[in-house]
C-alpha cells in the first residue's frame, strides 16, 4: 500500500473513532451541547496554536493523521469541521436523528473514501 493510502485509512479509521465515541458520550449523558461546543473551540485553538508552537500530544496526532498541505495552512481541519457539523446537528435536530445522523457520516464517509480509493477508478 502506498504511503498516501495508508495515511487516508488511518484517518478514515481515526474518523470512525472519534464519531462513534461523540455518539456513545451523548448517549450516556457523559457529554452535552456546552462541553461539546467547549471541545470543538478548544480544537480550533489548539489548531492555531499548533500553526506557532510545536505542542507535545497535538503534534503527534498531526504528524500521524494530516495530510501535508493541511500540517501548515489549518492542522485539525477535519476533526474541527467534523465536530462543527456533529455540534451543529445535535443543536438543530432531535437527539435520535442527529446522533443517528452522526453515525451515517461517521461510517458512510470513512467506508466510502477507503472503497472508493481501492477500487475506484
Amino acid at each position: 500500500m502506498k504511503e498516501y493510502n495508508l495515511l487516508e485509512l488511518r484517518r478514515q479509521v481515526l474518523h470512525m473513532i472519534v464519531g462513534t465515541v461523540i455518539v456513545l458520550l451523548f448517549l450516556n449523558n457523559f457529554l452535552d451541547l456546552l462541553s461539546f461546543f467547549l471541545l470543538v473551540l478548544l480544537g480550533v485553538f489548539l489548531s492555531f496554536i499548533s500553526r506557532l508552537v510545536e505542542l507535545p500530544i497535538v503534534s503527534n496526532f498531526i504528524y500521524f493523521f494530516e495530510r501535508r498541505k493541511d500540517k501548515i495552512t489549518f492542522p485539525g481541519r477535519g476533526i474541527i469541521f467534523f465536530g462543527a457539523g456533529s455540534l451543529l446537528v445535535l443543536k438543530l435536530f432531535s437527539r435520535d436523528i442527529a446522533l443517528a445522523s452522526i453515525m451515517i457520516l461517521t461510517f458512510a464517509d470513512s467506508i466510502s473514501n477507503v472503497v472508493g480509493t481501492h477500487f475506484g477508478k
